[in-house]
């Protein structure tokens, strides 16, 4: 049956009661550009934001790994007793010895103490929870003797005998008594604080120094060793003698440490062994003078109530040489008057 007019106009008006939207297409593709450059926007911000927290942290990440593992770490007491060892020649080295305070001891794990003139003395111990070495603590000291009053015994007025790592020894307190060392050549490059005990020698064998530092270091784990450790043993190796002198030299500079040791000795009365004596063998004192070592080669010989003494030696094929009283009486570079040939006769007609 056909629609009229009328029923097609309602029939469509019924169809079209909620005609579709129109859509604003290029508005809507605006805004969804909008928003994406929104998201693009804020994700980089992140980032940005991310990556400059992340690269502190990775940085401080390794080193506090690095510092966890170092802190707790074991280490051998052997390796502990290396680590104090260097730590006390870190502290002479750097002049914490002589005052001054460092927190960074060289080497992770150690602390190190140390006291003030006339008696320079750096002790080191394992920190708190720390492994433990073979001793508590190991000792470097330089302590300081004055001569005595007798004016007519020729003097270098004080002497400086070291103590070196002492076993069995873990504390400053009470002062020790050190050992005489030879004086550096004058090629070694002077440090303020640590040349002194860094580069002397013993007196059995003035062409090595006394103290083997690069071995200590050696024995200690690199990861224990702190930037200002490495840099003094770079500065170290640097100003080392890098000749000892001839046989004729270390031959001089023995013979001036024997003489000075006895000069001084005897100003205060304290020569506790009588002589002469031939080495080797070790000369004490009764007072905190300490000692000297009498090498093989070399004699002594004195007279306390003369106030006059003779030493004499040679080595390594440098020939006889002798230092008496008057040899230490004018002193120039520090160094003593050495004449060839033995002991005057005079000398040999005070033995006993």
């Amino acid at each position: 049956m056909p629609l009229t007019e009328q029923e097609l106009r309602e029939s469509l008006r019924r169809a079209t009661d909620a005609p579709p939207r129109v859509t604003d297409r290029l508005g809507a593709v605006e805004r969804r550009v909008r928003r994406r450059r929104r998201r693009v926007v804020v994700a980089t911000a992140v980032a940005v934001v991310v990556a400059l927290a992340v690269v502190p942290l990775v940085r401080w990440l390794p080193d506090r790994l690095n510092r966890y593992q170092v802190t707790h770490s074991e280490v051998t007491p052997a390796q502990m007793d290396a680590m104090m060892k260097y730590a006390t020649f870190v502290a002479l080295w750097d002049g914490t010895s002589v005052g001054l305070t460092r927190e960074d001891s060289g080497v992770v794990g150690v602390s190190v103490t140390s006291t003030l003139p006339p008696y320079n003395c750096t002790v080191a111990r394992p920190d708190e929870g720390q492994s433990l070495g073979t001793q508590p603590g190991w000792v470097l000291a330089q302590p300081s003797a004055i001569r005595g009053d007798k004016a007519a015994t020729p003097s270098f007025g004080a002497i400086g005998p070291f103590v070196l790592w002492p076993e069995g020894v873990a504390s400053c307190d009470p002062p020790l008594t050190g050992t005489m060392l030879a004086q550096p050549p004058t090629n070694a490059d002077a440090n303020l604080s640590g040349w002194a005990p860094a580069f002397s020698q013993s007196l059995a064998d003035p062409s090595v120094p006394a103290l083997d530092v690069e071995a200590v270091y050696r024995a200690i784990p690199q990861d224990r060793i702190t930037d200002l450790g490495r840099g003094v043993l770079a500065d170290y190796e640097s100003k080392a003698p890098k000749d000892y002198g001839t046989p004729g030299e270390q031959r001089t500079r023995v013979l001036t440490a024997l003489a000075e040791w006895l000069s001084v000795a005897m100003s205060r009365d304290a020569v506790s062994s009588p002589g002469p004596i031939s080495g080797p063998a070790l000369l004490t004192s009764d007072d905190y003078v300490g000692t000297a070592q009498l090498p093989h080669g070399f004699s002594a010989v004195w007279d306390q109530t003369a106030d006059t003494f003779c030493v004499v030696g040679s080595m390594s094929g440098s020939g006889v040489a002798h230092v008496t009283e008057e040899g230490i009486a004018d002193v120039s570079d520090g160094l003593a008057t050495a004449y060839d040939g033995p002991c005057p006769a005079r000398y040999a007609l005070q033995k006993p």
